[in-house]
């Protein structure tokens, strides 16, 4: 009594963990494997075009092509400090390339970046068009 009470607990304790199948020991449960193998053996074979819907061809996995030169320099927030949102921002701003960030004025950049993000500095913005022109 004892032992199953514990086995119980723990089991309840680590119901989490994966449980290893265990056989059951009643009645019922071997027979109802042995029910339906006899009704498997007695049942009439179909034809193999009703029993399984044929296999569908394999298809060819989808690659991705590698990243060209020209979509490479489309994605800004290859540069630290420049996230989904900020890009955004410069795309907005007309700074779609790393080329585009690395020929633009500082100060000037700062100043319309100001009206978006008023946190940014012109020193976060000079640390971005060098990382480009390093890029680029």
């Amino acid at each position: 009594m004892w032992t199953e009470f514990l086995r119980r607990w723990v089991n309840l304790a680590f119901w989490w963990l994966p449980q290893p199948q265990e056989k059951q020991h009643s009645e019922s449960a071997t027979q109802a494997p042995q029910e339906n193998r006899q009704q498997r053996e007695t049942a009439e074979p179909q034809p193999a075009s009703e029993e399984m819907p044929p296999k569908p061809a394999a298809a060819e996995p989808v690659r991705e092509s590698a990243p060209t030169p020209e979509t490479a320099a489309e994605d800004l927030t290859v540069i630290k400090g420049i996230g989904p949102a900020t890009q955004k921002t410069l795309q907005e701003l007309g700074i779609t390339t790393i080329a585009g960030l690395a020929g633009s004025d500082v100060a000037e950049l700062t100043e319309k970046l100001k009206t978006y993000q008023p946190t940014v500095t012109e020193a976060r913005v000079k640390r971005w068009v060098d990382a480009a022109k390093d890029m680029a």
